[in-house]
């Protein structure tokens, strides 16, 4: 089996993973309960509403995705918003430490890049100044700035492309199928990602750790 020359990481439910989803989940079960819901439908009603969509390919603005979803709920003031965001997403404020030790094991010898469906539109930035992550990948794709999102296959072909590597030469970690069965459909291999101890053990059997010391 080849090794790679680059490895692309889906960012949410990736990186961003909480030290103990049982916890983070009854978080936010208690979140959505207090408006009527269960917690898969809060998520439902954030990620996978017509907003969502819109605000992922850069078609409206942050504060107007935020303002379309959140209203509902009757959080119509900016700052009561800001409240329920900080609140939905406390436990994962950061790149969870396993992965980021990965990260940084992985950089010296392999291209690194990120491709997400965000409403972040700077996500480089964004991921340098709120996440300390200055020096760790080559590359950020940000759908919000490109104007497509996974799992259309252009935004892997793009990807690709600014990499300047062919399908074969890269690997895409992600945590839905729907996004890495299209990306193999294009010829570019995948792993599902589930935790960071298997991920970890699947880069092992295919070779990619241990990084081998060049003699």
């Amino acid at each position: 089996m080849n090794r790679p020359l680059a490895l692309i990481f889906d960012y949410g439910n990736v990186l961003d993973i909480p030290d103990d989803w049982n916890h983070w989940l009854a978080e936010r079960d208690t979140l959505a309960a207090e408006h009527g819901l269960t917690g898969r439908a809060l998520w439902e009603a954030l990620f996978t509403s017509d907003a969502w969509q819109q605000v992922k390919r850069g078609k409206i603005s942050e504060q107007e995705y935020w303002d379309a979803v959140l209203t509902p709920l009757n959080y119509q003031d900016v700052h009561a918003q800001k409240r329920f965001v900080t609140r939905f997403f406390t436990g994962r404020e950061r790149v969870h430490p396993e992965m980021l030790a990965l990260l940084r094991e992985l950089h010296p010898h392999y291209k690194l890049a990120i491709l997400s469906n965000t409403h972040i539109y700077d996500m480089e930035r964004w991921l340098i100044e709120e996440r300390g992550l200055a020096g760790i990948f080559d590359l950020v794709v940000s759908s919000a700035q490109v104007g497509m999102a996974k799992p259309d296959a252009e935004i892997y072909r793009l990807t690709l492309a600014r990499l300047g590597l062919q399908p074969h030469e890269a690997l895409f970690i992600d945590d839905l199928v729907r996004n890495t069965s299209v990306a193999e459909s294009i010829g570019l291999p995948c792993i599902v990602f589930e935790s960071p101890a298997k991920l970890r053990n699947e880069l092992e059997q295919r070779g990619i750790l241990p990084v081998k010391q060049e003699a």
